[in-house]
């Protein structure tokens, strides 16, 4: 399995200057090797909904529960 180019952003635990390279912190499902030549990287940006708006990520809905309490996520926290 490989992982999309700009995907997310990728925290970096490992820099070489020296070398050039970067080892990036990925989910242990990619099976690649985390350590990367700086021209393979980009910097990460976040889309810009006005002037992309096919590229947004869709707004969550209501949950409803079994007491019929709604409740709207606001956000979703990724580790």
């Amino acid at each position: 399995m490989s992982i999309r180019r700009s995907y997310r952003p990728y925290q970096i635990i490992v820099m070489n200057p020296k070398a050039s390279t970067f080892t990036l912190d990925l989910p242990p499902h990619t099976n690649i090797h985390p350590t990367f030549h700086i021209s393979q990287l980009r910097i990460w940006k976040n889309n810009n909904d006005a002037e992309y708006p096919d590229c947004a990520f869709a707004k969550p809905g209501a949950i409803l529960t079994k007491d019929s309490f709604k409740h709207i996520v606001d956000r979703i926290l990724d580790e």
